[in-house]
């Protein structure tokens, strides 16, 4: 599969890398749309300083699902998902503001 690499600040390449193998109570995910944000933005021009590199951009995006085990969400192969970006905890300084 192919993917866009953030090398350093201010380089960008394409690599093949290999497909995922998925674990169980995870999917497999076949990225069909990918969005650009600020932060991927940051990373590039090297101005977000918790980013480390190389990096693969793009935690926006819509996918449909490969693979999946059996599951009571009602999510299965060929379904077009999108996820939510944001893990917050709900407990601390920043999910309380």
């Amino acid at each position: 599969m192919k993917a866009i690499y953030i090398e350093e600040p201010g380089k960008v390449t394409f690599r093949d890398i290999p497909k995922p193998v998925r674990k169980p109570g995870e999917a497999l995910l076949k990225v069909l749309y990918g969005g650009i944000c600020g932060s991927d933005l940051s990373s590039y021009r090297g101005t977000f300083a918790y980013f480390a590199y190389p990096r693969i951009p793009g935690h926006e995006f819509s996918a449909e699902i490969v693979e999946i085990d059996d599951n009571d969400q009602g999510l299965k192969p060929g379904m077009v998902v999108t996820c939510n970006p944001y893990f917050n905890c709900g407990h601390c300084y920043s999910c309380q503001r």
